[in-house]
């Protein structure tokens, strides 16, 4: 069990207390009835058993209802102090699930990977298709119709002639070149989303998420 600010968590319940809010009573929270500690015991077999499991089901269910309408009115009409408040009293504020190589803004991505010259590490990127031959023909991820794809030069250098001709030197691209780099690691599109972001994104990314000093520098900067 885990107690922070006024909201009590465990393993299966949850109870939500105005004094972490501090709202005065505006957005009274619901207390969800738990099934931890201080609860009669489960029985291990027969009816009983059946009964008590039907009793947590039927708590949940309620709970939840419950919590989500109050959480939905809250939402609705919290000031932006309070919604602050309540986030901040969350575990994590509320981020229960990060990757870090996709929480970085596509500017951060650009300069640090100028900045790893100095640590031995110099990326190309893919600014053309010529349709190779050699490329083409090899399911690959990410996939050979992909622009921006970004590679460190023992990459570039497994690579065929004719596909090494696709690629420039990251810090060589022209001003045109860089913003349509850094648009390619944004959702900026109505047809965007969940299928851009991990089939797309992470793929361009290619080597960059693969340098330690990279990803080091990425956590700092978050």
């Amino acid at each position: 069990m885990r107690s922070h600010r006024g909201i009590r968590w465990g393993r299966t319940s949850l109870r939500l207390a105005r004094p972490a809010l501090g709202v005065a009573g505006r957005h009274p929270a619901p207390a969800l009835a738990g099934i931890g500690s201080g609860q009669p015991r489960r029985p291990r077999s027969g009816w009983r058993g059946a009964a008590w499991w039907a009793g947590c089901l039927w708590a949940l269910s309620a709970g939840g209802a419950a919590a989500e309408g109050w959480f939905e009115a809250f939402k609705d009409t919290a000031t932006p102090a309070e919604l602050h408040r309540f986030l901040y009293a969350m575990p994590k504020g509320g981020d229960l699930h990060l990757h870090l190589g996709g929480s970085v803004f596509s500017e951060w991505y650009f300069d640090m990977a100028i900045e790893q010259a100095a640590n031995g590490y110099n990326y190309f990127t893919k600014v053309k298709i010529e349709n190779c031959a050699d490329a083409v023909a090899p399911p690959r991820r990410p996939p050979y119709l992909f622009r921006f794809h970004t590679v460190d030069q023992h990459t570039l250098e497994r690579f065929g002639a004719c596909e090494r001709s696709e690629y420039v030197p990251l810090a060589s691209l022209t001003e045109r070149q860089k913003a349509a780099w850094l648009d390619s690691l944004r959702l900026d599109k109505a047809h965007e989303g969940r299928d851009e972001f991990f089939e797309a994104h992470w793929g361009r990314l290619g080597d960059l998420t693969r340098n330690p000093h990279l990803v080091a520098e990425a956590l700092y900067r978050n």
